[in-house]
């Protein structure tokens, strides 16, 4: 059972995939319902994986119950799960991470659930080279002191501590901790015109919190496939937070032109396909991973 608070056209959307196949998009368009995830599979154990594919900030989604039955006189039950990579990366930030137009060919194309995917993003693809466990903490329009409207109610700060983004929850990071946080941020800030000085300080205050709660991760900043306006306060806020920690590190993405270019001018999937290697060879160099490409 699959229930939704979202309303209107921006229905949450889901990836099922069965014993690792290619996967079917699923529209949740019901308040709460019944959805067959697979069926006349033969007797024997599979892997079902679901993956909501759009962001939360839209449509959040909650599983009430997973049902599992046989027609034959078989037992039918949920087995234990396969266990989790010991490869950990958080991925924290806005609409690009979230995968907002990333199934779109033109900048002109508005806003739909319908073009947003989280598994065709660079973070996506990283977490896939590694072969790793990933957690993304993600929402379109937000920023590290302000958001695209200038807001500063919700800044990254106060959704990374959280544990869902529509209730203020505590995250209890003692359950997992991150071997590598990757941050992209900074697109939305310049948008609503935070200053260089401003930025380098929140970004500051920002990098000391994740160090916080992650004391052993690498930290990388990346930026750059939107707008570059802040890459000297960000480069000014690793260089400043570098001098007393030592494991924080830029990574520098370009603009994404031509035919990379989705909805509103975000990077779509040929975008994120180009600059993702940039990442996964920079997680190998400072950690040592080999890659599974």
């Amino acid at each position: 059972m699959l229930g939704t608070a979202a309303t209107g056209t921006n229905r949450p959307l889901i990836l099922i995939s069965v014993d690792g196949g290619e996967g079917q998009r699923i529209t949740i368009d019901k308040a709460a319902n019944l959805y067959t995830f697979a069926e006349n599979l033969q007797y024997g154990e599979h892997s079902i994986r679901v993956i909501k594919l759009s962001e939360a900030i839209y449509n959040p989604l909650m599983v009430s119950y997973i049902r599992v039955m046989s027609n034959g006189s078989q037992e039918a039950a949920l087995l234990v799960p396969p266990a989790l990579p010991k490869r950990r990366i958080e991925f924290i930030g806005d609409s690009i991470t979230c995968g907002f137009g990333v199934l779109s060919s033109s900048s002109s194309d508005p806003f739909t659930t319908a073009q947003e995917d989280g598994m065709q993003t660079y973070a996506a693809l990283t977490t896939a080279a590694f072969k790793a466990d990933a957690h993304y903490i993600c929402a379109s329009g937000k920023g590290v002191v302000k958001d695209i409207n200038g807001n500063t109610d919700q800044p990254f700060s106060k959704i990374f501590l959280s544990t869902s983004y529509q209730e203020s929850i505590p995250w209890n990071f003692s359950t997992w901790q991150a071997d590598v946080v990757v941050i992209n941020a900074g697109t939305n800030d310049c948008s609503a015109k935070v200053t260089n000085d401003e930025f380098t300080a929140g970004a500051i205050d920002f990098l000391k919190l994740v160090r916080k709660e992650y004391p052993k991760a690498e930290i990388i900043w990346c930026y750059g496939m939107m707008n570059t306006n802040m890459k000297p306060a960000i480069t000014d806020a690793v260089d400043q937070f570098n001098s007393t920690d030592g494991h924080a590190h830029y990574l520098f993405f370009n603009n994404v032109q031509g035919n990379e270019v989705g909805a509103c001018g975000h990077p779509n999937a040929l975008g994120h396909k180009n600059r993702a290697p940039l990442l996964i060879d920079k997680i190998a160099e400072i950690t040592g991973w080999s890659k599974n490409l």
